[in-house]
C-alpha cells in the first residue's frame, strides 16, 4: 500500500505532536514524583524528630520517678 508524500508528512507531523505531548506528560509526572519525594523526606525527618523526642520523654519520666 502506497501513500502520498503529503499524507506521509501529515502522519509524521501528528506523530511528532503526540511524542511532544507524551514528553510533556512525562515531565509533569516527574515533577509530581519529585515533589512527593521531597514531601516524604520532610515527613520522615519530622517523624524522626518525633521519635527522638518521645524517647527523650520516656527517659525523663524514668529519671523523674
Amino acid at each position: 500500500m502506497f501513500i502520498s508524500r503529503k499524507k506521509h508528512e501529515a502522519i509524521v507531523k501528528d506523530l511528532h505532536q503526540e511524542v511532544r505531548a507524551l514528553d510533556a506528560l512525562a515531565a509533569e509526572y516527574k515533577r509530581e514524583r519529585d515533589a512527593a519525594r521531597i514531601e516524604a523526606a520532610a515527613n520522615a525527618e519530622d517523624a524522626g524528630k518525633y521519635r527522638r523526642s518521645k524517647a527523650n520523654l520516656k527517659q525523663f519520666r524514668k529519671e523523674g520517678v
